[in-house]
């Protein structure tokens, strides 16, 4: 068939010329792989990574991952751990899936608390409170931001103040005894916890119409990606 067929319809072009491939270019390829071995290496150590490898990893400037550091009050190291990297990336892509930093940081205050209040705390290292993150989230047990583990299965529903909720369902604390600052804590938690899900499930369906719209205009994936200020890890 002629190529020049009139029929066939014409995607429009956001940049004239040759159709980018489905690949990123071989110097952000390149880039990625010496980011990739650098914090490899650092890692193999067993003493962290340092700052700038962080940043590298987050596609994000040193000044961006301090500020994080100084506002969410975390500490600062001359090597980090992977569950702090792993900290900051929630923070990071929660930030493009529309939760505001206000929002995260008064969330992070109450779920420290939490920590607190339920002795959740070990104090092992001066990172105890991202540790966690290096493992698999569960969000049935674990907290949104640490990732640190419940020890009971958080409630679905309101928890009524003034229950025995340890004689009437030890299953769900685990003996636990649960003051009034806890069940107010944990309701407060689960309240906006629905809030930070509900905003990322309304970003996400505008994020994804919009990398739907950036490929039919002939830019791939990746580079989508890179305009929507998303970092691929």
């Amino acid at each position: 068939m002629n190529g020049n067929d009139p029929t066939k319809r014409k995607l429009p072009v956001l940049f004239p010329g040759t159709t980018p491939k489905q690949t990123l270019p071989r110097e952000e390829l390149v880039a990625q792989f010496l980011r990739n071995s650098r914090r490899s290496k650092f890692l193999k150590t067993g003493q962290g990574v340092p700052l700038n490898i962080v940043a590298e990893g987050l596609g994000r400037a040193v000044v961006w991952v301090a500020g994080v550091q100084k506002r969410f009050g975390l500490p600062v190291l001359e090597k980090y751990p992977e569950g702090y990297e792993e900290f900051m990336r929630k923070i990071l892509h929660l930030r493009v899936l529309g939760v505001s930093e206000e929002s995260l940081r008064e969330f992070w205050a109450v779920e420290r608390k939490l920590i607190e209040v339920l002795h959740l705390d070990p104090q092992t290292s001066p990172t105890w409170m991202v540790d966690a993150c290096a493992f698999d989230s569960d969000p049935d047990r674990r907290l949104l931001l640490s990732n640190i583990d419940l020890g009971f299965p958080l409630p679905a529903t309101d928890l009524q103040i003034g229950l025995n909720f340890a004689a009437t369902a030890p299953e769900l604390f685990a003996g636990r005894d649960m003051g009034e600052d806890a069940l107010r804590l944990i309701s407060d938690y689960r309240t906006r916890l629905a809030s930070i899900r509900l905003s990322v499930a309304s970003e996400s369906k505008i994020l994804r119409a919009a990398l739907k719209w950036v490929r039919s205009v002939c830019i791939n994936e990746f580079t989508s990606l890179f305009f929507l200020g998303i970092t691929l890890s």
